[in-house]
């Protein structure tokens, strides 16, 4: 039986990944797709990534509303007569839905990209986006520490894909650096279904929180996850997920940089995360989990 009530959410892509899990198991066993509402400003950079996503989803309609001059998201949210796609009550009330951690998007059948040889360890090399609105939501590793993470790392036993779209990086150095280091390339080179296939087929992922630390979670790969906001492993990191991932709380490698940055238009902050060491004891503890 088809539902006419819409259901509405706030937020960029990870807010959305996380709000098509709550929808999930209910969307996909209805008559016809299932309009969701994201409540946001206009920014074709945050945009686009969303409409890519749910243009994967063929039993979910996807509609954006920019709220009037006058108003913010949260205003215009409360207005709406949906069901809100969260456990918070504070902008109305909300869709009765258990979250599925892992759901399973149909329309991703491309083949496995990696070679089986050997296992591969993705490097997302940023997350988050810089706007006028969100200038603290950019998360970007350090290039040097991905160096030295790579030079520690058993390149008989595994391959690296560095992901991304660039963003905050000279694209041109993200190039030599991954020829030098023959490692596979996926910044700025994948179209977003591309990235989603690179992502759920990796056997590893160091990761900003967001997407895709969410995403690689729901698909199982085993994730090393950093994260600045405390707030972020209550309201994101669900249970199930805890059995394929670590999440640590870091700081950027130099706050008063990053804070000045900000302040003039360059809001982007970048992290050494966790210690070269970490990141080998994990990689080894999880192999041993290979069948």
């Amino acid at each position: 039986m088809n539902s006419p009530r819409t259901y509405t959410y706030l937020g960029t892509l990870g807010d959305s990944f996380m709000a098509f899990c709550r929808l999930y198991d209910f969307a996909k066993n209805q008559a016809s797709p299932v309009l969701v509402k994201r409540y946001a400003y206009s920014f074709d950079d945050i945009e686009k990534p969303v409409e890519a996503f749910f243009k994967l989803i063929p039993y979910i309609r996807y509609q954006r509303v920019v709220p009037t001059p006058t108003e913010t998201p949260y205003e215009a949210i409360k207005r709406d007569h949906g069901l809100f796609l969260s456990d918070s009550e504070d902008y109305g009330p909300t869709a009765n839905f258990e979250f599925n951690p892992f759901p399973v998007i149909e329309t991703l059948t491309h083949k496995n990209p990696y070679s089986v040889q050997k296992k591969t360890i993705g490097i997302q090399l940023h997350a988050g986006k810089s706007t006028r609105f969100q200038n603290k939501n950019y998360k970007g590793l350090d290039l040097d520490w991905v160096q030295t993470l790579v030079n520690h790392l058993p390149r008989d036993q595994f391959d690296i894909c560095l992901l991304g779209t660039g963003a905050g990086y000279n694209t041109q150095k993200i190039t030599l650096f991954c020829k030098k280091n023959s490692i596979l390339n996926g910044v700025g080179t994948l179209s977003f279904e591309e990235w989603l296939i690179h992502l759920k087929y990796l056997d590893f992922l160091i990761t900003p929180d967001g997407f895709s630390a969410f995403f690689a979670c729901s698909q199982r790969v085993y994730s090393l996850v950093f994260y600045s906001d405390p707030d972020v492993p209550k309201c994101y990191l669900h249970t199930a997920w805890k059995a394929f991932s670590e999440w640590h709380f870091c700081t950027p490698q130099n706050k008063w940089q990053s804070r000045l940055g900000r302040l003039f238009g360059k809001p982007y902050q970048y992290y050494r995360p966790f210690s070269v060491d970490h990141v080998l004891r994990f990689i080894q503890e999880r192999s041993t989990e290979f069948t």
